[in-house]
């Protein structure tokens, strides 16, 4: 759900850029970490133009590495003063380079600092080259938790603080906690999606 509602978006966001955007003039750029496959079919299902998106699928790319290559990416086109977005799937996967060589029985830095540092370091050069970042995160328990809410989210809190709008989704329940299943002849052909704005600030 989360990965399908942010193609809708970029598709609108191509929609939107009319005969501006051609294949040697894209401003969409997305990028996969942790193995994710980029479904190109379900853009194209969705009414997008994978020949108007960048996409890399980065399988062991660090967290640094990806906000230092983010922010030459928003460099570059500072002086193009046509909006822009890049997409991040997903943040739960971002590692920190020290997470990534140190042995397994070794403590590394912690990863929620490295991101907050790499949100800091973007947010001038994303201002100027007007472009959106929209992020994919997770939602995930801790265990042994008695009082308060269990929920967090990997990477910290540093990147709720840098949101304009935060949107969280959930599986659609119908009565006894069924799901709500989409349909077509008696086929599954998907299911329902309830979005609930966290946080806006536009």
């Amino acid at each position: 759900g989360k990965t399908a509602l942010a193609k809708e978006i970029v598709r609108a966001f191509m929609d939107a850029g009319g005969p501006a955007m051609s294949p040697k003039d894209r401003r969409a750029f997305w990028t996969v970490i942790g193995g994710e496959h980029f479904d190109d079919a379900l853009f194209k299902r969705l009414g997008g133009d994978v020949g108007l998106l960048d996409y890399d699928e980065a399988f062991d790319t660090s967290a640094e590495t990806y906000f230092e290559r983010a922010e030459r990416w928003m460099d570059l086109h500072a002086d193009d003063d046509r909006p822009k977005i890049e997409v991040l799937d997903s943040l739960a996967a971002l590692a920190s380079k020290h997470e990534l060589e140190v042995p397994m029985d070794k403590e590394s830095m912690a990863r929620a600092k490295v991101i907050s540092r790499g949100f800091r370091r973007i947010a001038g050069p994303m201002s100027r080259s007007l472009t959106t970042l929209l992020f994919i995160n997770q939602i995930r328990d801790r265990t042994g938790v008695f009082f308060g809410s269990p929920e967090f989210r990997p990477g910290g809190h540093g990147p709720e603080f840098f949101t304009m709008v935060r949107l969280r989704l959930s599986q659609g329940t119908l009565s006894r906690g069924k799901r709500a299943l989409i349909k077509t002849n008696g086929v599954v052909t998907g299911q329902r999606i309830v979005v609930k704005v966290d946080k806006c600030r536009t």
